[in-house]
């Protein structure tokens, strides 16, 4: 076998782990996941695992991760060229949203405590990015003199909240969570406008 054809199937490996970790996370809970459950999930033994996980919480940051970039790959994919900061955050907002109708389960895991309290470069990289979005508005003339990176971590929390509290909610149709999205944006873009 092939350097490279090992490298695929380590790969492929690495993937079927964290696909068996999100089954589990979704269906049972992050606190029902464990190294020795997804290890017998896949009819490996527990060993086995431990070759591309140190322990459980190695685990979380890496579904974090996953978590992110499956995230941020529908966000930002074809994404519009935007005039302003405001119409580029209502529509990562309003994506996000859909994301979390879409697979709500997985969204709640995704932003569980046990994940959001790891630390991850990307947590760094999108609060930039929209400190960069709140500049540029500022810049405009749209937003009002703030703090770009505060206010981004504020942000980015109460998007995050809110949408988890919008994918909890079985019993809302998809136009009482667009007009709970337009009320909430509505809130949080008068608190920014100049």
């Amino acid at each position: 076998m092939s350097k490279e054809e090992i490298q695929n199937r380590k790969e492929e490996t690495y993937r079927r782990i964290l696909d068996a970790s999100w089954d589990i996370a979704v269906a049972e809970g992050l606190d029902a996941l464990s190294v020795r459950k997804v290890a017998a999930a896949l009819h490996f033994a527990p060993n086995n695992l431990y070759n591309y996980f140190q322990n459980k919480n190695e685990l979380l940051y890496q579904l974090k991760k996953d978590a992110y970039e499956w995230t941020l790959a529908v966000v930002f994919k074809d994404i519009p060229d935007f005039k302003s900061a405001h119409e580029m955050m209502n529509y990562v907002a309003r994506k996000l949203m859909h994301i979390a109708l879409q697979e709500p389960e997985r969204y709640i895991v995704m932003t569980a405590d046990q994940i959001m309290d790891s630390e991850e470069p990307l947590d760094h990289q999108i609060n930039d990015s929209v400190a960069q979005m709140i500049s540029r508005g500022i810049e405009a003339g749209e937003f009002r003199q703030i703090d770009p990176q505060m206010t981004a971590t504020n942000v980015r929390m109460s998007i995050i909240g809110f949408v988890r509290w919008i994918s909890a909610q079985k019993q809302l149709t998809k136009k009482q969570a667009d007009d709970y999205l337009d009320n909430f944006l509505s809130i949080l873009f008068s608190g920014l406008m100049n």
